[in-house]
């Protein structure tokens, strides 16, 4: 230790490496133990492998299968490198292809991210080390669903499926398609196991040839999800249970235009951490592909029109009819299909709270100038004014609102900027169509009331 420090038992020598008093012997203050690493070897009793002393420094006898990273509270947890015994105490081993007896106690972080930059790793440096450190990752993660290894026999066959896997994982993704492929729960299953999950038998002799096995959930396999009627029974492929894909599977199911992609994305939806609907049910789950199909080919036309200065993609709205959707929007309708991503105004720009405001629908209709965003954003005021006296929009109808709203403003301003002696502004009829006027100054003089 620094001198400074010798006469402070309970400090350790680096970061916030500090131990109770009584974790270190007052007569050896000096001893730091390896690094930062805290207790000197005697501190750990050898029937305790998973203790590692000081605070909240316990852990569980079978490692962390909470894909947390490190052990016991900040980065304390564990010494630099980890033995192969100490993993065999918790369940995990070294692959036996891995010559050296231990392994960076960072490859204990089983998080989705970590195995992911273990990955691009070995894309750029093919490496056994790196290979191991995801094995024993993979071991450490929620992904693993093969229970406990029996042995180093059966580890180094499931490590060699699992270098397969990545492999194979790897090399799909530099393809450079509109989806990515990742590691999974299959990648040290046996094909009896792996079909034993999907719900497959297979022949007797176990074998399907060289090739993998198909992929196909049913609903309850894994995750729960309702088919369309047109799929009713079917089963879908593992990347379709997943909802963070759902955004390459839209893009999948635009370009391709099969309903078995539709499909496959419909069912990424309903695990999508987005969505906001209850549960579908036989009853609805039609009416809801149908939106959702709908949603997916606007934002696929938004993405392919060069014209665009923007981006749009699959959001919670999707799947929504329109009385669900309609009090999330403070009760007016967006010109914009908030059903849908934005199309020629974005969303994100729309000051809602400064805009749903019916006592600043003249102040907002009299800006000058006006560019998209903020006839929008006076349109809206309207609607939540006094002044609206039309019949409630609807998503069939708003469109049309709008633009005849929009002309009317044109119209104002150019009035305005005329040699004319009276003035002009934002009245009820500014919504109305041609044909409405017409009722209300001679033919039906209700036609243009609320309702």
């Amino acid at each position: 230790l620094p001198p400074e420090h010798r006469d402070k038992p309970d400090y350790i020598g680096g970061d916030d490496m500090a131990l109770p008093p009584d974790s270190v012997d007052d007569n050896e203050p000096e001893y730091i133990g390896g690094d930062d690493m805290a207790l000197p070897p005697d501190s750990v009793d050898d029937n305790e492998p998973e203790y590692i002393g000081g605070d909240d420094m316990a852990l569980p006898p079978m490692g962390l299968r909470a894909g947390f990273g490190f052990i016991g509270g900040d980065d304390k947890s564990l010494p630099p490198n980890i033995t192969s015994s100490d993993l065999i105490d918790r369940g995990i081993f070294l692959p036996s292809l891995y010559s050296d007896d231990e392994i960076s106690r960072d490859c204990l972080n089983g998080s989705r991210s970590s195995i992911d930059a273990l990955m691009v790793l070995i894309s750029n440096v093919n490496d056994e080390e790196i290979y191991a450190c995801l094995f024993v990752a993979f071991q450490n993660s929620k992904i693993k669903q093969s229970g406990q290894y029996t042995g180093q026999e059966d580890a180094d066959v499931r490590y060699e499926r699992v270098k397969k896997c990545v492999d194979d994982v790897i090399a799909h993704n530099a393809k450079g398609l509109s989806w990515k492929e990742g590691v999974t729960l299959f990648c040290d299953l046996s094909e009896d196991e792996a079909a034993s999950r999907r719900g497959l038998s297979l022949p007797k002799d176990g074998l399907l040839g060289n090739a993998s096995p198909p992929t196909c959930y049913k609903s309850g396999d894994i995750k729960n999800f309702t088919l369309p009627s047109i799929a009713e029974g079917d089963c879908v492929e593992p990347e379709c249970l997943e909802g963070e894909n759902i955004h390459d599977l839209a893009d999948k199911a635009y370009n391709s235009g099969s309903n078995e992609s539709f499909i496959c994305a419909f069912v990424s939806f309903q695990n999508y951490s987005g969505k906001s609907t209850p549960e579908y049910t036989s009853d609805d789950v039609d009416a809801r592909f149908e939106r959702f199909v709908m949603c997916v080919k606007e934002v696929g036309e938004i993405n392919n029109d060069e014209t665009k200065t923007w981006t749009a993609g699959v959001n919670l709205f999707c799947d929504m009819f329109e009385d669900e959707s309609y009090p999330m929007f403070n009760g007016v309708v967006y010109p914009i299909e908030p059903m849908y991503p934005p199309s020629f105004v974005d969303f994100h720009d729309i000051d809602h709270e400064g805009c749903i405001n019916g006592s600043r629908a003249r102040e907002l209709a009299d800006i000058p100038n006006k560019n998209e965003t903020q006839f929008v954003c006076a349109f809206l005021a309207f609607q939540a004014s006094d002044i609206k006296n039309s019949p409630d929009y609807t998503y069939e109808n708003v469109q049309d609102r709008y633009e005849t709203f929009k002309k009317s403003l044109i119209e104002i301003e150019e009035i305005r900027e005329s040699d004319v002696s009276y003035q002009v502004g934002l009245t009820s009829f500014a919504d109305w169509t041609e044909e409405e006027r017409n009722d209300l100054l001679g033919r039906n003089a209700t036609a243009g009331k609320r309702g």
